[in-house]
């Protein structure tokens, strides 16, 4: 691409991701990787591209009008209990809460926050710290919205210990391939597990393959912390009911949102598991 730009286009896009890096704006929905607003992103193109040649001018009008017509669908991954076998659950679950205007579901936490006792608040919305009828509210807050839940249910027995981490790495994978083969431009969030580099790089290359075979895809990935995103604390709810219905068989809490959801699964982590050095 850089040589249909200019015969200096590299360092065009050198100068244009240094510029990019230093415009940063913290989780605003459906950006780029640096998490970059698009007006931005069309006023900098603008910018750099204005003094090269004409031809390429043409191709800024191109780039500008492609960037403000895309749409991405923004999807919040989250799971309920633990992937490791020794606990005392025999099911992990992973939910994906996918929406058209993630705003709704920011005001929807929010508001449910404010109403809370000062007492009572905390830096975050936990389904595990709610009380039934915050969690009665904030669930029927989400059938109001226009979005799509995907589950992924694991079943732990039989797997060893060692096969804890490939087995979460691929029920996130699994429930992520269901959505993106359906919507193929989606910007995901996904609740941060890891905090080492490696472990990051692993997650996602794990999702990469398991999409690969979708065609013309535009997927971003960001691992999160949820107090920091109102998106990630609504699905921890939704992971919750499905928790409790699989581990508790109680599913009053899933009734509510049934009508969310496209895909709901259920697979052995045994099959699922990657072999211990195999990833």
């Amino acid at each position: 691409m850089a040589r249909d730009i200019s015969p200096d286009g590299s360092m065009v896009l050198q100068y244009l991701a240094r510029r990019l890096t230093t415009s940063r704006r913290r989780y605003d929905y459906g950006t780029t990787c640096s998490r970059v607003r698009r007006s931005n992103v069309v006023r900098l193109l603008t910018g750099v591209f204005t003094k090269a040649s004409r031809s390429t001018c043409s191709l800024h009008h191109k780039l500008s009008s492609g960037i403000r017509d895309y749409s991405m669908l923004i999807g919040f991954v989250d799971e309920s209990g633990t992937p490791a076998p020794s606990s005392k659950e025999e099911f992990f679950i992973v939910a994906l809460l996918l929406v058209k205007a993630p705003r709704r579901v920011e005001k929807l936490v929010r508001r449910i926050r404010r109403s809370l006792r000062r007492r009572a608040r905390t830096s975050e919305l936990k389904a595990t710290r709610s009380h039934p009828r915050i969690i009665r509210r904030l669930l029927t807050g989400l059938t109001a919205i226009e979005c799509e839940i995907y589950i992924t249910v694991v079943d732990k027995r039989g797997m060893t210990l060692q096969q804890g981490e490939a087995v979460y790495r691929a029920a996130i994978a699994s429930v992520v391939r269901h959505c993106i083969e359906r919507h193929p431009k989606t910007s995901l969030y996904l609740d941060k597990r890891y905090t080492n580099y490696k472990q990051q790089t692993q997650l996602e290359q794990t999702i990469r393959e398991a999409i690969a075979h979708v065609p013309r895809q535009v997927v971003l990935i960001e691992q999160a912390d949820s107090w920091a995103m109102p998106g990630l604390q609504a699905v921890d709810f939704v992971a919750w009911a499905f928790g409790q219905k699989h581990g508790r068989g109680d599913d009053w809490a899933t009734q509510i949102i049934a009508q969310k959801v496209v895909l709901e699964e259920r697979v052995r982590g045994t099959k699922i598991a990657v072999p211990p050095g195999g990833r």
